[in-house]
Parts: C-alpha cells; structure tokens; sequence
C-alpha cells in the first residue's frame, strides 16, 4: 500500500491519441505508419515463381490492410554468408504503409514461409 490508501496510476497500454484515429463509433484503430522490407527470396525460384513469390507478399501486405507504394527487385546477389545452405538470394525491397499489429503479423508469416529466407522491416520516417 502506498500513503493514504492509493494505489499509483498505471501506464495506460493505450497508444497515444494522435496515434489513434476512429473508423466508427466505440472502434480505434491505430494510424498507418511508413514501412520499407527487404525480402531476401530463395535463389532456386524460377522467373515465374519470383514473380508469383513477390506479388503474394505484396497481397499479404494488402490482405491485412497495408498500401504497397513501391516494390523495387534487385535481382540475383551473393549474400555475406551462406543462409539455409545457399549463397545467394533474390532480393526485393517493399515500401509500405501499414498499421504496427499487422506488421507483426507479416513477420511471422515470413518466418515460416519456405520462399522467403530472409526479411527485415525497418520503419521508415514519416
């Protein structure tokens, strides 16, 4: 207990309100924010599975909300060190914009996703 019988005020897990916007009465849903994710995709898919590859993450972007801005492909590179027993990889960079819960969600379908041997998201400045 503390003086007088009251307990301190704990830190509201809300986000802040400027972060906050309402889509209807009594539903918030947090704002979009800028996000840019280098995909590193298995070298031994064909021109045709790269490509079916690539738009499936960008519909997974879609499919939980998030706009795609720009995809930009790199192309076939040799990576520092070997990852899952290969060299190289194809690599492609998302920019997006997407609310933070739904980006967690992607990471965790590209974990596990076979195609995908690599990723990282990086949020970008507004």
């Amino acid at each position: 207990m503390t003086r007088g019988g009251v307990l301190p005020a704990r830190a509201s897990r809300r986000p802040p309100a400027e972060l906050r916007r309402t889509h209807r009465k009594g539903d918030t849903a947090l704002a979009q924010r800028a996000y840019e994710a280098m995909v590193i995709l298995d070298p031994n898919l064909g021109e045709d599975d790269l490509k079916g590859a690539s738009q499936r993450i960008s519909d997974q972007i879609t499919a939980r909300g998030g706009q795609v801005e720009k995809v930009d492909t790199w192309g076939r590179r040799r990576m520092f060190y070997p990852i899952k027993h290969t060299q190289d990889g194809h690599y492609v960079v998302y920019t997006f914009r997407s609310e933070p819960p739904a980006v967690r969600e992607l990471e965790a379908v590209w974990r596990i996703n076979d195609e995908v041997l690599r990723h990282l998201v990086t949020r970008k400045e507004d």
